[in-house]
């Protein structure tokens, strides 16, 4: 199997936005439930396809969105924190000599 994702809403509104989305798409495989992360923290996210999570990344600014996205490969996998998703771009490596 390969990367499962899962998003978990930081507040009420996003918890409602991210509901009333999943209903209209009318999915069974998304659920809310407990996960764990790789630090043992205990998180309330929905299970959720790639498609999703770019539906998200499109809507954080235009609805006010506030939630966290994880990520594991495979069912058993360690849950993991996907901080690619935040926005921020890694600084290029400069070569000797450059500043």
């Amino acid at each position: 199997m390969g990367t499962q994702w899962f998003v978990e809403p930081l507040d009420m509104r996003t918890n409602e936005i991210i509901a009333q989305a999943l209903a209209k798409k009318c999915r069974a495989d998304e659920v809310d439930f407990c996960l764990w992360d790789d630090e043992g923290k205990e998180h309330q996210v929905y299970m959720v396809d790639f498609p999703f999570i770019n539906f998200l990344r499109k809507s954080r600014i235009t609805h006010n969105l506030n939630y966290r996205i994880f990520d594991r490969t495979g069912i058993r996998g360690i849950a993991r924190n996907s901080r690619r998703f935040l926005g921020k771009k890694k600084k290029p490596k400069l070569k000797k000599g450059e500043k």
